[in-house]
């Protein structure tokens, strides 16, 4: 009996320990300290609706047992618990909605290869373009450097076949000098021909 008293008192007191952490807002409620408590455990954590009942005596040989009733009945009334509904987890649903982010995540990936390919492409493109451009004005620039040189040399040759003309009419008397001349210019006529018709 004694026994069963003292399992009572300690149940009691651990009770109040939790009364007064659950009053003062404490970090930590000591739940674990007894049997009661712990049975009491889903009343401290706001997910009941909780009533506490304080019964005393008035004969006035209670006085203090009364006295103390009363103070822990006081603390108790400070408790306030925020109600937590309990929600049943639906796996189901949680994939289902898995999926459809999983879904989303893959179109977007696409989306965003798609328009990386396209942007790729349009660089290629646009660069060959570009050497083609390049490649073209080159080729028009080096024409006409081509057609240029071409006419100085036509106008080189026309200039020499004219002085040619000059020399020999100078020279027609002499003979010696007119094969001399001629010799000459033809070797001359010769090398700028040569050079005409590298140049072509």
């Amino acid at each position: 009996m004694l026994e069963e008293a003292k399992s009572i008192n300690l149940s009691l007191s651990a009770l109040g320990k939790c009364i007064n952490a659950l009053a003062e807002n404490s970090a930590h409620v000591p739940i674990r300290d007894s049997k009661l408590t712990r049975l009491l455990r889903d009343s401290f954590e706001g997910t009941a609706r909780t009533s506490l009942i304080v019964t005393i005596v008035p004969p006035p040989r209670h006085r203090g047992e009364t006295a103390s009733t009363i103070l822990f009945g006081q603390r108790a009334m400070k408790v306030e618990n925020m109600l937590r509904i309990k929600e049943e987890f639906d796996y189901k649903s949680l994939a289902r909605r898995l999926e459809i982010q999983l879904d989303k995540l893959i179109a977007e990936n696409e989306r965003q290869q798609k328009a990386f390919d396209d942007e790729v492409e349009r660089i290629n493109l646009e660069a060959q373009n570009r050497v083609f451009e390049v490649e073209r004005n080159f080729t028009d620039a080096l024409e006409k450097e081509r057609l240029k040189y071409r006419m100085e040399y036509m106008e080189s040759v026309k200039k020499l076949e004219e002085k040619m003309i000059v020399n020999q009419r100078k020279h027609q008397h002499d003979g010696f000098m007119k094969d001399k001349c001629n010799g000459e210019v033809l070797c001359i006529k010769n090398h700028i021909l040569f050079h005409v018709k590298f140049i072509r």
